[in-house]
């Protein structure tokens, strides 16, 4: 988790001075945790998703249910991923798995 903190504190949220305060600011935003979702959190589910998909092939829903995790988060991850050739959707099963 360490460089992507470092990358969220470095290049989206420049602390501009390097104080105490400026840190317990910095580090209670609520964009600092808006980033560290979008960031950190996709990263942990998705690899959490792929861990599972190499177990069985399964539904977006079967996923959300699984890892309870929101339908439509899984769906955008899904869909990036497809779009990435990590995962493949399979029409006749309407199911997400491995290439």
């Amino acid at each position: 988790l360490i460089p992507y903190l470092k990358l969220v504190e470095r290049e989206k949220l420049r602390v501009p001075v390097k104080s105490e305060a400026a840190y317990n600011e910095f580090y209670s935003s609520e964009e600092l945790n808006r980033l560290f979702n979008e960031l950190i959190s996709a990263k942990l589910a998705l690899s959490q998703i792929m861990l599972l998909l190499g177990e069985k092939p399964l539904s977006t829903g079967e996923i959300s249910d699984i890892l309870d995790l929101n339908p439509s988060e899984v769906s955008k991850l899904m869909n990036s991923s497809s779009r990435q050739g990590l995962v493949k959707y399979d029409v006749d099963r309407k199911c997400y798995a491995l290439p």
